[in-house]
């Protein structure tokens, strides 16, 4: 994840994240998102990474 802008509270962050697909890497998929500052990474892909599956269920 990388800094975007301020974040609008104290320990908080606007942040992108860059994910790519578990099975077609040449795929990438990019996030904003605004968490605590204290979130650990895998939380975030561990969310983000939801959206995939539910993408796939409406192809």
């Amino acid at each position: 994840m990388r800094p975007l802008r301020p974040a609008l509270r104290e320990g908080w962050l606007h942040a992108l994240l860059v994910r790519r697909h578990p099975e077609r890497t040449d795929e990438r998929a990019f996030y904003r998102g605004y968490c605590p500052t204290d979130t650990p990474l895998e939380d975030v892909v561990r969310a983000v990474g939801s959206r995939w599956t539910i993408e796939e269920v409406f192809e």
